[in-house]
């Protein structure tokens, strides 16, 4: 970190704009530099706000409203630099209904000015996820409809019902990404709404039926190709992901399963999910799945495997981690899986050597992401 001393002496020397931006740029994770840098000069406390304030995160509380008055002043000078904001509200402040809602609607009413990309709104309980029937009101989600620059929406909280979550998710027209983490209080609702052509990726934490029945029912109008599933492991859970991707066929570019995280300390029974429609696979990544899955999974392959693969697992015993390598190294020598030209497979805890693990996997030249590096022998 620069010395203030240091940084105050540069304000009686004349740089360039050119070298003021690649000296702040150098310095844009070193905060304590960037805010003594601000107070150089007017010229330097302008190049300074892209860092400060391109990513911000705001805890909602008693007198938040006031900040957001920042973005509405005439000598505002932040507002056209923040790319990214989170809000994040715990206990009672997780309400934009009755009393308890002034704070955060107050705060959301003001945010229509600001043109940032990433938008975050998080509804926090100690102790875990708690119901607490307070989902968003109307009129918080109008504002949040208003944001029309937002291109990644996050969403961990309530709706009364799918069709307010989808109405909001249409209302984006640049939408690219949205990471949705809801509880949906009311099973009514049969949106027919398609999302903006725009919408690529969706990330989708544990309660998200309503949400797959909703992208089922629309297929094949839209254009969302890379899905991130976080589950519970249960036979029921895995037979309603499977008919889900069964519906979406070739449109499936990039899938990520990954276990919730309540679920990844403990061995469980082995879920069955099958990803034989999707054919259209470039990339599967398979996270913290019990081994009967993931064997299951890749066996489920039909006719031609995605091109990159990559596989975490958590801490197992050495004999454990033995003969999953060997039965993965055999699945992926079959036909099947010809097409494959990246296996990445990590064990948490472990240094692999994959010349010896995966012997045919490593004579294919195929083998990414293991930290040990493999003996060299002369």
């Amino acid at each position: 970190m620069v010395r203030p001393s240091e940084i105050a002496s540069y304000g009686n020397q004349s740089f360039s704009a050119e070298i003021v931006d690649l000296f702040l740029d150098d310095c844009q994770k070193d905060s304590a530099t960037l805010i003594s840098s601000s107070l150089v000069s007017r010229k330097w406390a302008l190049s300074t706000r892209r860092h400060l304030f391109s990513n911000i995160t705001i805890s909602v509380g008693r007198g938040i409203g006031r900040f957001g008055d920042l973005f509405h002043s005439p000598h505002a000078t932040i507002t056209p630099f923040v790319k990214s904001l989170s809000l994040i509200a715990e206990g009672a402040q997780c309400s934009t209904n009755g009393e308890q809602s002034e704070f955060l609607i107050q705060l959301l009413s003001k945010l229509r000015v600001v043109p940032f990309r990433t938008f975050s709104l998080k509804f926090k309980e100690q102790g875990g996820y708690v119901l607490r029937k307070n989902p968003l009101s109307a009129q918080a989600r109008g504002f949040v409809s208003s944001y029309r620059t937002v291109v990644n929406l996050c969403l961990h909280c309530e709706f009364r019902t799918i069709t307010d979550l989808v109405e909001l998710i249409c209302s984006l027209p640049l939408l690219e990404v949205g990471d949705l983490s809801v509880q949906i209080h009311e099973s009514y609702g049969d949106p027919q709404h398609r999302p903006p052509s725009t919408l690529r990726k969706v990330i989708l934490w544990r309660r998200f039926q309503p949400i797959l029945d909703w992208i089922s029912d629309i297929t094949p109008d839209h254009s969302i190709s890379d899905i991130i599933l976080n589950y519970d492991p249960d036979f029921q859970n895995s037979g309603r992901i499977s008919q889900f991707l069964a519906s979406q066929g070739n449109k499936l570019t990039h899938l990520t399963l990954e276990l919730s995280r309540e679920f990844k300390r403990y061995y469980f029974p082995a879920s069955f999910i099958n990803i034989s429609s999707n054919g259209g696979l470039g990339r599967l990544e398979l996270h913290n799945l019990s081994p009967d899955d993931v064997e299951s999974i890749l066996n489920s392959v039909s006719t031609s495997s995605p091109v990159e693969i990559a596989i975490t697992f958590g801490l197992f015993p050495d004999y454990i981690i033995r003969d999953l390598t060997n039965k993965f190294d055999s699945i992926f020598s079959e036909p099947r899986y010809d097409h494959l030209r990246s296996l990445a497979v990590s064990f948490s805890g472990r240094d692999l050597d994959p010349e010896n693990t995966f012997p045919h996997c490593w004579s294919r030249g195929i083998l990414t992401g293991f930290t040990a590096p493999p003996e060299i022998r002369d």
